[in-house]
């Protein structure tokens, strides 16, 4: 927006009108030399204030492209993929953004940036993910660890306008042994996933599991990180920002099943409330931490291909309070369903975040014992890049521009 727009929006706002009106009123007054030139004082401080306010706005989305480009720290191999689809799209870390909300980058308050998980719908299929030929070429199922559950994949890019308030995703069927015979397959043979992989989920020809992988933020603004377990199936002892959840049956058997999956993926990795299938009333306490939920975007975690839903959740707990509450649940306060430790609970600043993502280290400060490890950006889980500096775009647009000037000056 230019300059002069802003400078009609300061005009025409009513802050400025409604003193206007008390300065022409004041014409009548007994003293109308006085109380014009008071008015007009005031007036145009007024007029200042609200021009400078409306200023904000292009300053919270002026960050340069170089500064975006090198905090998103696109791998080239990523960079290579999205190129195959011939369109514009976001790559950070290894992730590929094949669809955003329209107001990702826009000056708008956190809780309203993306999609309420409720606003999402599911279209699912009665076809089955074709993989014969890949399963074919790794020479049959493999047997993978039982049992063998049911998995969905995403198989559209919705289509996504100015005016989207609601999405539609639309799934097939595929399962568990077929997944992992593939990924083994394509392990040994990792030259082939660029040509039978797609960043667009209607042209991939690999099987894969829609995943939710969300950032958990406290209430007193610090990021909650997982150092994720050894012996893990995917990334084990990698950073992640926060946790990762497959869509599963219970899911698409809810009202809302987007809004669901974020609640039991809350439960089950982060606040050890699991088992909401068999224990719905830990739902209510799940959702006592949610502040809100918020939907972002929709990528493609390279090489795997493995298309991923992305948002946030804000929780009313600080740092303090989140870990108190853990620790009342080891003393069953609650009955907790089951506990799904995947790592442990580490938390950063904003500021952190953006060493991390600028400099390519920071300090995390573990959740149990304030005890401090180093991170290191080839340590981080493929989108774990991508999801801090989604966050930070949407939190700290102007002092990123700041900041980086200040690193800039000392450097």
């Amino acid at each position: 927006m230019s300059n002069n727009s802003y400078l009609l929006r300061a005009v025409k706002d009513a802050r400025f009108t409604l003193l206007m009106g008390w300065l022409l009123g004041a014409l009548t007054n007994i003293y109308p030399l006085y109380a014009v030139i008071s008015f007009a004082v005031l007036a145009s401080g007024v007029f200042i204030f609200v021009y400078i306010d409306n200023r904000k706005e292009l300053k919270q989305i002026g960050i340069s492209d170089v500064e975006a480009k090198n905090l998103a720290g696109a791998e080239n191999g990523a960079v290579s993929a999205a190129s195959k689809t011939n369109l514009n799209l976001l790559v950070s870390g290894k992730a590929i953004e094949i669809a955003c909300h329209p107001n990702v980058n826009a000056a708008v308050r956190p809780d309203k940036v993306g999609w309420d998980p409720k606003d999402i719908e599911i279209e699912q299929t009665d076809l089955e993910f074709d993989s014969k030929v890949l399963i074919e070429r790794a020479g049959g199922l493999i047997d993978a660890e039982p049992p063998n559950n049911r998995k969905f994949c995403l198989v559209n890019t919705p289509f996504i306008t100015s005016e989207s308030n609601h999405l539609k995703l639309t799934l097939k069927e595929t399962d568990y042994f077929t997944i992992e015979t593939v990924k083994a397959w394509l392990k040994d043979n990792h030259e082939l996933a660029d040509i039978y992989g797609h960043a667009s989920p209607e042209i991939s020809r690999i099987p894969s599991s829609l995943c939710l992988h969300f950032t958990v933020r406290l209430s007193d603004g610090e990021i909650l990180l997982m150092k994720r377990s050894n012996g893990m199936s995917y990334h084990e002892n990698k950073w992640s920002a926060s946790g990762e959840e497959q869509i599963s049956d219970s899911d698409l058997s809810a009202e809302y099943p987007i809004d669901n999956l974020f609640k039991r993926a809350l439960g089950e990795e982060i606040l050890h409330l699991g088992d909401i299938e068999n224990f719905p009333e830990n739902i209510r306490a799940i959702e006592n931490h949610i502040k809100y939920m918020r939907m972002y975007s929709i990528g493609t975690e390279w090489p795997l291909y493995n298309p991923a839903l992305f948002g946030m959740i804000q929780l009313k707990d600080d740092r303090n309070s989140l870990r108190e509450s853990l620790i009342a649940r080891k003393f069953g306060s609650e009955y907790s369903g089951h506990e799904d430790r995947e790592g442990i609970f580490y938390t950063i600043s904003n500021d952190q975040a953006y060493e991390l993502l600028s400099s390519g280290k920071t300090i995390a400060k573990s959740l149990f014992n304030n005890t401090e490890e180093v991170i290191e950006s080839q340590s981080l889980h493929p989108t774990t890049r991508y999801r801090l500096f989604r966050l930070l775009r949407t939190l700290k647009r102007n002092k990123l521009i700041k900041h980086n000037k200040k690193i800039q000056r000392t450097a």
